[in-house]
């Protein structure tokens, strides 16, 4: 029980920290002396999707990832910037990953929850984002028992269709500013 309870304290902590950092009360400042995140590419369903990976040098194997999911219109490079996560992997010892939505027929940056307008794209960010966290816990030697996700917004509602169709991939979400609308929980998976 005590760490279930330490991981709901966790995802506590980043709701707090996203939801602070959104309505401006605290803000972070980046340290000159912190690496530049890790740019990468992955080949989902041919096409190639970006990412940006932190981690801190001295991290141990085995440790934590946090997925980070941007808003609607949004970018992984923006989401990164305003949310301080590279700072508190310094002091709280986990990888964080910044993936970046595709782009619609708008020009807009998005995840793909089903939204009608999105209907017709048949962007798989589903396997896409399982992917990748499978790609950096092999790459990196993460832990695959503790694996998290937060989003932002659309980012937030990705959260909630992730753990709905790939149960077990994450032990906690964070959804920040989001819905669940109503056919995630008809198309919700269980597990046995």
């Amino acid at each position: 029980m005590a760490n279930g309870c330490n991981d709901y304290l966790f995802m506590l902590a980043i709701w707090m920290v996203v939801s602070l950092l959104q309505v401006g009360m605290i803000e972070f400042e980046i340290p000159s002396a912190m690496q530049e995140p890790l740019e990468g590419v992955l080949e989902h369903n041919g096409m190639l999707r970006e990412y940006l990976y932190y981690a801190p040098d001295d991290l141990p194997a085995g440790a934590p990832l946090l997925v980070v999911l941007h808003g609607f219109t949004s970018s992984a490079a923006r989401i990164m910037q305003y949310s301080g996560f590279n700072d508190l992997t310094e002091t709280q010892g986990f990888a964080v990953v910044y993936p970046q939505g595709s782009i619609d027929q708008q020009d807009r940056t998005f995840w793909n929850v089903g939204y009608e307008f999105h209907q017709d794209l048949g962007v798989d960010d589903v396997g896409f984002i399982t992917n990748l966290v499978r790609e950096l816990q092999k790459s990196y030697n993460l832990s695959d028992a503790h694996t998290y996700l937060t989003g932002m917004s659309n980012g937030g509602e990705m959260c909630y269709y992730l753990v709905c169709n790939r149960p077990g991939v994450f032990k906690a979400i964070a959804p920040v500013a989001a819905t669940m609308v109503k056919h995630f929980f008809s198309g919700c998976a269980r597990e046995a």
